[in-house]
């Protein structure tokens, strides 16, 4: 099990396509605030956290796949 974030800044594909999620809501702001105390708790429970400027937590979690696959994991 892991955890992928998004970071609020833009990913790649917003560089290659201004309109990429141009129709999509934002955050709800009262997770805003939650989202520190759920990194937290999944660093306190050994839950490995990941987040990378430029890259969306699916691009994330679309690497992790292809790298255990590759390891047979």
């Amino acid at each position: 099990m892991a955890f992928c974030y998004d970071l609020p800044t833009p990913s790649f594909r917003k560089e290659i396509d201004p309109r990429y999620k141009a129709h999509r809501s934002e955050m709800p702001e009262d997770l805003v605030p939650q989202i520190p105390y759920i990194k937290k708790l999944a660093l306190a429970m050994g839950i490995p956290c990941f987040e990378k400027e430029g890259y969306e937590a699916d691009d994330i979690i679309g690497t992790i796949t292809k790298w255990a696959r590759r390891n047979e994991i």
